[in-house]
């Protein structure tokens, strides 16, 4: 499929309604189904997404604990953007005008709409840990984690007593320290670092126990307290050092920055303010999911 948005535009009688989805993750892949199996009539669709592939981050602790394999994990966008009857253009938003109905592009290339629904995902930002360098492996983006961790998994392999801490108290953070620790075939150090809100704060009571009974089993400790990097692992906010060989950034995201120029209404955190079925509360014409949206 051509990425040339140009040719698509001019293709295309003006008359028809453009609907364009920002984001070719799990909210998306639902529209992309529905479309296939009737699309809109009088309409043009567009899908922009960085990536061909989209990885399902559900099934990544399975694939490092090695349930699934890498196919497994990988969804090929363009024969679903294809069945839809959708231009997949292989992209990043970097800048959107609410006001003129407009998209800018990483490329250089601006998109207009009459229609658009926002699901980038949010922004990570990881420079409380740039003291780690080369020790330091975020899950964002996933298709460079899995990356990242093709290459690291057999040097774990080779050897025993790495210490490998994994940052996150929310689900990803505990499926990922989990999935390590029933992979490994030696023995590797882990551990989990919570922060101060704690082990999966917005979990039931029940589920949090369960997990740390868990944990207990498997000698992993939690730690809650927040984390900075530093020259051979964590300082943690409770003044303990906590020495890692590898660290692996499992943090929440937020929602992306361009948003602030948007003309958007936003949340309190930044995200898209949305009503209840979830169209912006500010402009009707613009729809927004996941962690871009609050």
């Amino acid at each position: 499929m051509s990425s040339d948005l140009h040719h698509c535009q001019s293709s295309v009688p003006l008359e028809r309604i453009r609907l364009v989805l920002a984001g070719g993750g799990h909210s998306h892949l639902a529209v992309l189904e529905d479309w296939s199996r009737g699309a809109p009539p009088g309409t043009e669709r567009i899908l922009i997404t960085p990536h061909r592939h989209f990885a399902y981050s559900g099934m990544l602790p399975g694939w490092v604990e090695g349930l699934y394999s890498r196919q497994e994990l990988l969804i090929d966008l363009a024969p679903l953007a294809e069945a839809a009857g959708a231009q997949l253009v292989l992209d990043e938003v970097v800048e959107l005008n609410a006001q003129d109905n407009r998209l800018l592009l990483a490329s250089g290339s601006q998109l207009e709409f009459d229609t658009l629904s926002l699901a980038t995902g949010g922004s990570v930002d990881y420079s409380m840990f740039s003291a780690l360098g080369d020790r330091l492996t975020p899950i964002r983006p996933i298709g460079q984690f899995m990356k990242s961790w093709e290459e690291i998994r057999p040097r774990l392999a080779e050897g025993s007593g790495a210490s490998v801490v994994v940052v996150g108290g929310g689900a990803a953070g505990v499926e990922l320290a989990l999935a390590i620790s029933a992979s490994s075939q030696n023995d590797i150090d882990i551990s989990l670092v919570v922060g101060t809100a704690g082990l999966l704060d917005t979990h039931h009571p029940a589920v949090r126990k369960r997990v740390r009974t868990t944990f207990a089993d498997r000698g992993i400790p939690i730690f809650e307290a927040d984390a900075v990097g530093e020259i051979g692992g964590l300082c943690l906010s409770d003044g303990r050092h906590l020495p890692a060989e590898l660290v692996i950034a499992a943090t929440g995201s937020v929602p992306p920055t361009w948003l602030d120029e948007s003309g958007l209404r936003l949340g309190p955190t930044g995200g898209v303010a949305i009503g209840p079925e979830m169209r912006s509360l500010s402009h009707s014409r613009i729809f927004a999911a996941g962690d871009v949206s609050e």
